[in-house]
């Protein structure tokens, strides 16, 4: 998670997380290294989408009380924010309506045949959704997929941005594998009997010419301005978490080995990954 919140960061994605070490001592007893991070909430100074702007996540779990499916796709939507059940039943209702109908304009127009040759970009950031697909591949994150703690927001009157990302648990090659760091190339979208809801939606878009050729020009300017300081980044991080990390393995016995050894397998499936996205934006 560190990691790809760094990346966040260095695309200069907007409400990306901070991700701090930490260790926990629970009523005198030592528990192990954790992360502490900002709470998932729409605020001033977190997640700011402003007066009259909406924070949408698209889950499979389909779990809250307000939520819906999407018109063509089927995707799972809930509403994270306003927070409509705060407020009186007519209207929470008549917003929770007006949303609905606002994202199934957008789910019609990419599911229609004349997509990419109509304006849903006029409804949906291709900025935004580009650094969230570098993030996405880079880590190798395939929650998208499903999709799963996948979030969208949009200020009044603006574009559907992708973000703030979120949850990597299962990127870096885990998903498929239950490893970290195997499969360096593996595609981020599914393909046949294993794809789902999310994959007939974002990689529809990411097939977009123009998705794809403003996806080859940024990869290219994070690999050579950002990708070196995302490698220091995982050195420092991990010079800082090296107690931590051994206090830790004595704690839960993991099998990950030393911080050197899990560093060092990171970087090298990075590095894979870079030469596999480079192919990728090259195609492109």
């Amino acid at each position: 998670n560190a990691v790809a919140m760094k990346t966040g960061q260095l695309l200069e994605m907007p409400f990306t997380h901070h991700i701090i070490p930490v260790d926990v001592t629970l009523n005198g007893v030592y528990i192990g290294s954790y992360t502490l991070t900002e709470h998932k909430e729409v605020t001033e100074n977190r997640i700011n989408v402003g007066e009259g702007g909406w924070l949408l996540e698209l889950d499979t779990y389909f779990d809250e009380d307000y939520k819906f499916e999407s018109k063509n796709f089927k995707l799972p939507v809930m509403i994270s924010y306003p927070e409509l059940g705060d407020l009186s039943a007519p209207d929470a209702d008549r917003i929770f309506n007006e949303m609905k109908n606002d994202f199934n304009a957008l789910d019609d127009l990419i599911y229609n045949e004349s997509f990419p040759n109509n304006n849903y970009l006029d409804y949906f950031d291709a900025a935004a959704f580009v650094d969230f697909l570098i993030v996405y591949t880079l880590t190798g994150n395939e929650e998208i997929n499903h999709p799963k703690s996948t979030y969208i927001y949009k200020k009044k009157k603006g574009k559907y941005n992708m973000g703030p990302i979120w949850d990597f648990d299962w990127a870096f090659g885990f998903e498929g594998s239950y490893t970290h760091f195997v499969n360096p190339t593996r595609s981020l979208f599914w393909s046949g009997g294993n794809a789902k809801l999310g994959t007939a939606f974002f990689s529809k878009i990411s097939q977009d010419p123009a998705i794809k050729s403003l996806f080859s020009t940024e990869w290219s300017k994070f690999k050579a301005e950002k990708y070196p300081i995302l490698v220091e980044y995982i050195k420092e991080y991990a010079e800082t978490i090296r107690e931590s990390h051994a206090n830790d393995q004595q704690v839960w016995k993991q099998s990950s080995g030393s911080i050197d050894k899990y560093s060092t397998r990171m970087l090298d499936w990075l590095d894979k990954r870079v030469a596999y996205m480079d192919g990728l934006a090259t195609n492109n």
